[in-house]
């Protein structure tokens, strides 16, 4: 199956914050991810966008990359990555299961837009959530944690990373938060679903997590992001051996910096 389409989406900074690690592997980066994926040869087309950090600026950018796949006839990968803000961030890699429908911004988005306790779809509970990596379902906060939540696609993805050295630093993740990131998620599962009614479930959604470049160096993320892509590829079509190729973590001698020219290679 060669007519897969790849759309990788990164966000800007916000918050103080005085650079976005997704925007480098994603856009900045030398290699960045359509450097690697250039060169790669997977069976797929890819394109990159950078998300507004805003509800009002995604719908818009949502919009746009979901009227665009419409004349895309085979499946579409489209892989969400933001940046893991949180004071507890263990540095890993975390692959969101799930998007909630909750608007509870714990800051203002970058156009000041602060919702609290509000749903991102009126239709719908507060707690209830799409699950990620369609072709999930919708849930409830009653079995969140439970078998029931598992996404395949994503579950999946995770255990050819994990089987190609990347244990220690991939990890599903039942929550995405509930600022701009989630919000993102939930709205591309959303449209994602309405979209496959048509399109025979071959839209599919995942949410990456990074941590900063502090932990993990930045790399070893472009690394990691491209080993995502190729599991998530394989999983969608039909890869042969000389395709399905990972890059994998870095060795003790490369440390989690000095990785770039395998990057190239």
């Amino acid at each position: 199956m060669s007519n897969i389409k790849v759309i990788v989406t990164c966000f800007g900074s916000f918050g103080g914050m005085p650079s976005n690690p997704t925007l480098s592997i994603v856009l900045q980066s030398s290699p960045n991810i359509t450097d690697l994926l250039n060169s790669s040869a997977l069976p797929c087309t890819h394109e990159t966008y950078e998300l507004p950090v805003s509800a009002a600026g995604v719908d818009t950018a949502m919009s746009s990359i979901f009227e665009q796949i419409k004349t895309h006839e085979g499946p579409v990968i489209i892989i969400h990555c933001g940046v893991d803000g949180s004071q507890i961030s263990d540095g890993q890699f975390k692959l969101e299961r799930m998007g909630f429908n909750e608007k509870e911004f714990r800051i203002p988005d970058n156009e000041g837009y602060q919702p609290r306790n509000e749903t991102i779809d009126a239709s719908r509970g507060v707690r209830s959530a799409w699950l990620g990596s369609m072709c999930g379902g919708e849930t409830t906060s009653d079995n969140l944690q439970s078998e029931d939540a598992a996404s395949p696609l994503l579950d999946s993805c995770v255990a050819k990373l994990h089987a190609k050295g990347w244990a220690e630093y991939a990890v599903p993740s039942n929550s995405a938060g509930r600022f701009v990131c989630n919000y993102a998620l939930f709205t591309s599962l959303h449209r994602a679903k309405k979209a496959n009614e048509t399109r025979k479930n071959n839209v599919h959604v995942m949410f990456l997590h990074v941590p900063s470049f502090e932990l993990i160096g930045e790399e070893v993320q472009v690394r990691f992001l491209r080993d995502l892509v190729v599991a998530c590829v394989a999983e969608v079509g039909a890869l042969g051996p000389e395709e399905e190729v990972y890059s994998g973590p870095p060795n003790k001698e490369e440390g989690t910096v000095n990785c770039i020219d395998r990057l190239r290679a």
